[in-house]
């Protein structure tokens, strides 16, 4: 299936650098009969900004994961859309430490219990536990991690597999 990849000139924070238009292959109203590419090049026309450069692959092109798709950057020079490295792995760290955030809550409970029985053994493991939780993301090897690939299977042993997005 081809699809239109472009860089939005408006969008100047770069929330979201690679932009993927796919037109609506199945509505008749305006496929009219148009080729693939005919369509594609019919809906770049009415969609993006004038004079925008745009380029017209197919999706087996595009990055195999999604995963990181607002690392995804698009050069219009050579019309390639690869992963931001630097960006993905920010994105990784953000998954991770919204896990770990929703670990630590699920301690707030036992902490409160050990303190309210006097439990000095428990209210320190329980601490210790959190604080883990808490320097978890910024301790994390992810700058060792060079490929998309990588980057999606790392997951900290510390934390629970089903966790994982």
């Amino acid at each position: 299936m081809l699809v239109i990849v472009w860089r939005d000139p408006i969008d100047t924070f770069e929330a979201l650098p690679c932009r993927i238009t796919s037109p609506a292959y199945n509505n008749p109203n305006i496929r009219q009969g148009r080729t693939d590419l005919a369509l594609c090049q019919w809906v770049a026309k009415q969609v993006l900004p004038a004079g925008v450069p745009y380029t017209i692959m197919d999706t087996t092109a595009l990055p195999a994961f999604r995963d990181f798709r607002a690392a995804w950057s698009y050069d219009s020079v050579t019309g390639r859309v690869s992963t931001d490295m630097a960006k993905a792995r920010e994105i990784k760290r953000a998954q991770i430490r919204g896990v770990c955030d929703a670990e630590r809550v699920k301690l707030n409970n036992p902490y409160t219990k050990a303190v309210a029985s006097g439990d000095l053994v428990e209210q320190r493991r329980v601490a210790t536990r959190q604080q883990e939780l808490l320097d978890t993301p910024q301790t994390l090897p992810l700058a060792t991690l060079t490929t998309p690939e990588e980057l999606r299977a790392f997951w900290p042993l510390s934390l629970p597999l089903e966790a994982q997005p």
